[in-house]
């Protein structure tokens, strides 16, 4: 922690008249909320009593200005909720970002402290954002620290509601990362004799700490401030130096000189050696000049690859600055967008890339990128140099300075024009079998090869079984009494044929709701259908075929009894040579 020079923490607003503006009328209490797990600022001793930088700040605040003060200690989320709905006038401990600024009017900075990646010792490689990504990662809610890799395109967080919560997620390994300020971190760390256990990032930024009020309330935030210009820099020092502690120094009285000269006799001694040891050390230094010329030859092997894997991946990369233009681009999307590097670096924006639509999409979605820091599967559509068009799916990621400001972006995309041209054809075809399916005038079913239920129907099948779509869906032929008897259903359900795939033209009976018995000519198929196997069934009403076909056969055999028993001779010949095609007994 770097604490700031009194200056610049304190801003004397009227501090000679030492009253508030006219138009404002001071608080008669003050209710200050923080986090209360996050020592040395704001924590609880082992009986649950507040304790900290915080609660000392503000009681010495409340003794210039006597104005009463009440320092409440809660879950960090919730601490910054009830600033925003009233319950309390000051946040303490928060840092400023792009999105509080909206929420919240700052004091000046009054301390620094850095913020670090946690991780366990069994775990190596963990150095910045992107090797961190693809672990959990835990944090604390509301955290500036778990907005800040967020930002950077971390979405494997796990949020606890404490900064002890989540380092105790980590010592029982349920968390194997956790993001937290140094301070914090350290006194649970060494609290709980993990300082073996778990190895720590440079610092991913510099935070500042600030205390806040809520949006709108600038007069209290200017007279709580003047308040603090009452308050001297050493009286701010005293309490800093009770909870962070103060350097050890070692008292030196005459009775050391002996021991002080001795030293001294030591270092000539020491620096006698440091020659000869400097001699044999250049050596050594010109050995190992050369290994690490091998090393860096090694580096370099291996960023050759790097940059083969990243120019050749099969997903296009690009890199824009703070306007927009291209920094870099990958071979991958240079070959798909016919455009060579000189042609793309710094000359040319994403946006001239775009079709007008997607121009505007873009305007649209980019406020709420730099806000959220991040955009996920968001399609667009490219030009290409040639004039064609390609669709792109897009990930991008925001690229922040150390002081929040927007840097730079990169993002990733992914070719799926060819995706979407299938899904079109896929929907085309679906479209034209579903006119086929429901304009048919043959009943046609598709029903689950499992059990036996029905998935669709079309209209012609819901006249045969007089039902509406939603009666039928999910049932059997069986439960919906479609069968004439129970043989017809037997023989419906077991087809040996069905298992090879495919049953043409079977003849079954069935009944219909009004009990009106007909017979229908069955002709049946499996096929996928989104990835289940289905039976296609198409049915065809042969019922008048079937009678029309009885009463020829019985008009048929009626004359053929008259024939035979006529007295008179009858003969049958053909027209053509007249050869005898039927004679009756009595024309024999």
């Amino acid at each position: 922690m770097k604490p700031f020079p009194a200056s610049g923490l304190f801003i004397a607003l009227l501090l000679a008249s030492g009253s508030a503006p006219a138009a404002f009328s001071p608080p008669a209490r003050l209710v200050v909320v923080s986090d209360d797990s996050y020592p040395p600022y704001l924590f609880r001793t082992d009986t649950g009593k507040l304790q900290g930088i915080i609660l000392d700040k503000w009681q010495l605040w409340s003794r210039k200005t006597g104005i009463p003060v009440a320092v409440e200690g809660m879950d960090w989320i919730k601490a910054q909720d009830s600033v925003r709905n009233g319950s309390a006038d000051v946040v303490d401990a928060i840092v400023r970002t792009d999105a509080r600024v909206k929420l919240y009017e700052f004091s000046a900075p009054y301390a620094e402290v850095d913020a670090r990646v946690f991780f366990h010792h069994s775990i190596t490689g963990i150095n910045d954002v992107a090797s961190m990504r693809g672990f959990t990662i835990g944090a604390k809610d509301g955290s500036a620290c778990a907005a800040w890799l967020e930002e950077r395109g971390i979405q494997t967080l796990r949020r606890f509601p404490t900064s002890d919560a989540v380092v105790e997620a980590a010592r029982t390994r349920e968390v194997p990362l956790f993001c937290m300020d140094l301070t914090a971190a350290q006194y649970f760390i060494y609290k709980l004799n993990l300082a073996d256990e778990f190895r720590q990032t440079e610092p991913l930024y510099v935070a500042r700490f600030h205390w806040a009020v809520a949006k709108g309330r600038a007069e209290l935030r200017d007279f709580i401030q003047q308040g603090f210009g009452r308050v001297s820099a050493s009286e701010l020092r005293d309490i800093e130096n009770r909870w962070v502690g103060s350097p050890v120094r070692l008292p030196l009285d005459s009775r050391y000189l002996y021991y002080v000269a001795a030293v001294a006799a030591a270092v000539l001694a020491a620096a006698v050696l440091l020659v000869m040891w400097n001699r044999a050390l250049s050596l050594r230094v010109s050995a190992r000049t050369a290994e690490l010329r091998a090393a860096l030859d090694s580096l370099q092997a291996h960023a050759d690859k790097i940059r083969d894997l990243y120019d050749n991946a099969p997903c296009g990369y690009h890199s824009l600055d703070k306007d927009g233009i291209f920094v870099e681009m990958n071979d991958t999307e240079l070959s798909w967008l016919g455009y060579s590097r000189e042609e793309v670096i710094g000359k040319l924006k994403f946006t001239d890339l775009l079709t007008d639509e997607g121009r505007r999409k873009f305007h649209e979605n980019f406020e709420k990128f730099k806000e959220q820091g991040s955009m996920r599967d968001l399609e667009y559509e490219l030009v290409r140099k040639s004039g064609t068009k390609m669709s792109a799916l897009l990930s991008a990621s925001l690229v922040r300075d150390p002081d929040g400001s927007y840097l730079m972006s990169r993002a990733t995309l992914y070719d799926v024009t060819e995706w979407n041209q299938a899904i079109l054809a896929l929907k085309e075809s679906e479209e034209r079998f579903g006119q086929v399916f429901q304009l048919s005038p043959n009943a046609i079913m598709v029903t689950s090869v499992v059990d036996g239920g029905i998935i669709n129907a079309n209209e012609a099948f819901l006249r045969i079984v007089g039902r509406p779509h939603e009666d039928v869906v999910g049932r059997t032929t069986a439960e919906l009494g479609f069968w004439r008897d129970n043989e017809e259903r037997a023989a419906a359900l077991d087809l040996p044929a069905m298992a090879q795939g495919a049953v043409q033209q079977y003849e079954r009976g069935i009944r219909t709701p009004t009990g009106e018995q007909r017979d229908m000519l069955v002709s049946a198929t499996r096929i996928d259908l989104q990835g289940e196997t289905v039976l296609l069934s198409m049915i065809q009403d042969i019922t008048e075929r079937r009678r029309s076909e009885r009463l020829l056969y019985e008009s048929e055999a009626r004359l053929a009894r008259i024939i035979e028993a006529s007295p008179e001779a009858i003969t049958i010949a053909s027209v053509e040579d007249g050869t005898f095609i039927a004679v009756n007994p009595a024309g024999e």
